[in-house]
């Protein structure tokens, strides 16, 4: 079964090309919302053994060791969606999957992030993974703060709220800025304070080309110096702005043109 829908997919993409004309923002724009789709059931789907909760705009899914901490995510979920939603303009119309691991080793291999990594949460083709506070919060902490602050809803809410406007078209480097200065507006939480380039801050195109080869810490720093620029100085809807253009199909240069009236290589040079 998977095969065929692999096959199906394949198929899907190449006739997009075609009837586009190998446009690639146009290409990811069509064909990716049909793509997260399938991968959103599939990724979903595999959840055997978990219980579920619905609540206004989210379907939570967890695991008998989390149930404790059910109503927390709902809590910070809802929270997040009304005040993401606030600030960017966006309300998903859809519910948002929101799955409860209470083990790193099974979100890692559920949502594809390689061995290793120490991430609280994922975003991934529609779906939320929260890492269970059993595994990152200390015992001894007030749990519901902690995770309320420092927690990985947020971001991670913010992620799907990029990619269901752009449609899967834009590069990582600009949902990680814009997530980080979500939790800047909205929590004060500041990415990267205390770090400094030795080097000088990464360019838009290192970043573009390269993110997740270069210093985790600095990527994600530059990664929300740009998009922090862009807010204080254009105002946070023409993030949303750009986002719809890149939805519609447009590249990174063109959208920031349309948009800003400026090219990218400009806002890079002036966000230093």
């Amino acid at each position: 079964m998977r095969k065929i829908i692999d096959i199906i997919l394949i198929c899907l993409l190449v006739s997009v090309a075609i009837y586009t004309g190998l446009y690639s923002g146009k290409v990811v724009a069509t064909a990716y919302p049909v793509y997260k789709v399938f991968q959103q059931n599939r990724i979903v789907s595999k959840m055997d053994g978990y219980s579920e909760v619905q609540t206004k705009h989210f379907v939570i899914k967890y695991t008998d060791a989390d149930a404790k901490y059910v109503k927390l995510v709902e809590s910070v979920a809802e929270d997040s969606y009304k005040r993401v939603g606030e600030d960017l303009g966006y309300y998903p119309t859809k519910k948002v999957d929101i799955i409860i691991f209470h083990s790193r080793a099974v979100m890692d291999k559920s949502l594809s992030l390689p061995k290793g990594d120490d991430a609280m949460g994922v975003y991934l083709n529609g779906v939320i993974g929260v890492l269970s506070p059993d595994l990152w919060i200390d015992g001894k902490k007030n749990v519901d703060e902690v995770f309320r602050k420092e927690g990985p809803v947020l971001h991670e809410y913010t992620h799907f709220v990029v990619d269901d406007i752009a449609k899967g078209n834009y590069p990582i480097w600009f949902t990680e800025g814009i997530a980080l200065n979500e939790e800047f507006r909205l929590n004060n939480y500041k990415w990267g304070e205390g770090f400094s380039y030795k080097n000088g801050p990464y360019t838009v195109k290192e970043l573009t080309a390269n993110f997740n080869k270069l210093d985790e810490i600095l990527a994600y720093k530059r990664s929300f110096e740009v998009v922090n620029y862009i807010s204080v100085k254009y105002g946070n809807k023409k993030i949303v702005d750009i986002l719809k253009q890149l939805g519609a199909g447009r590249s990174m240069d063109g959208a920031f043109e349309d948009v800003l009236n400026t090219s990218i290589d400009v806002i890079d040079i002036n966000s230093r």
